[in-house]
């Protein structure tokens, strides 16, 4: 994608998808199906994203929120449209869950973990294999606002999510948890006696609000409860980099 013209993708894609549906029709169509074309598409955002420059932590977001629609998408359509067969329900019977009163929140969940362990992969595997093509990728988040919105809006909808699609509220309070760890993380990496504290008292805070709270949440949507935490590191993010600019100037 990266190197491929805009107007030439959607061939190369349309060819591509052709060429697996007839190598693998004879064995299984919906292979193809549910791999190749979530790659195109995730193939799509990782290439124009790289060209843009776009920070590796957006980059995650974006592609993991892709992947996972795509993913889930192809899942409802092979499950509820082609056939009646359920891919999930042999990894439901591997984890014991048959009798599970929660079947379609650990689905959501589910696929939402696997899109993001398959994005953080690809992302490993291209960063270092791109370099090989003297391509360099932006690690640094300049506009940490877009950070802070993303949480803000996923925190938002996972509270109304709650109330309408309780399936689905985990789901949106996970969207933001490459951002938690990437924030938590370069706190941590400025190696500020300050920082340390407050990401300690953070996480110490969350244990007892997660504790307080839990019962007063229907099961099983008590995860996102997460949320808390995700706001406490989000605030000091910001403090950090909005309210001590003189001093993170200084250290960089």
């Amino acid at each position: 994608m990266y190197y491929c013209k805009k107007r030439y993708y959607p061939v190369y894609a349309i060819v591509t998808l052709g060429l697996c549906f007839a190598v693998a029709g004879a064995f299984s169509i919906f292979d193809a199906l549910i791999y190749v074309f979530p790659s195109l598409i995730v193939g799509f955002v990782f290439g124009y994203s790289f060209e843009k420059k776009l920070p590796s932590i957006l980059i995650i977001v974006g592609a993991t929120i892709v992947q996972f629609g795509l993913t889930y998408l192809t899942y409802f359509i092979l499950t509820k449209v082609i056939t009646n067969f359920d891919i999930m329900y042999g990894i439901i019977k591997i984890f014991g869950m048959s009798d599970f009163p929660y079947l379609e929140a650990f689905i959501v969940i589910f696929v939402y973990i696997i899109s993001l362990i398959q994005i953080v992969l690809s992302y490993i595997f291209i960063k270092l294999e791109i370099k090989k093509f003297g391509i360099d990728i932006n690690l640094d988040c300049q506009h940490r606002y877009l950070l802070y919105l993303v949480t803000i809006i996923s925190t938002g909808l996972s509270v109304l999510a709650y109330f309408f699609f309780a399936n689905w509220s985990i789901v949106f309070v996970l969207i933001p948890l490459p951002i938690y760890i990437y924030e938590t993380l370069q706190l941590i990496l400025k190696r500020r006696v300050l920082n340390y504290v407050f990401v300690g008292v953070a996480h110490l805070a969350f244990i007892f609000i997660f504790a307080f709270l839990y019962r007063y949440v229907s099961s099983p949507n008590q995860l996102i409860l997460i949320s808390a935490l995700l706001g406490l590191v989000t605030i000091i993010d910001f403090l950090d980099n909005y309210c001590f600019i003189q001093e993170s100037n200084n250290l960089k």
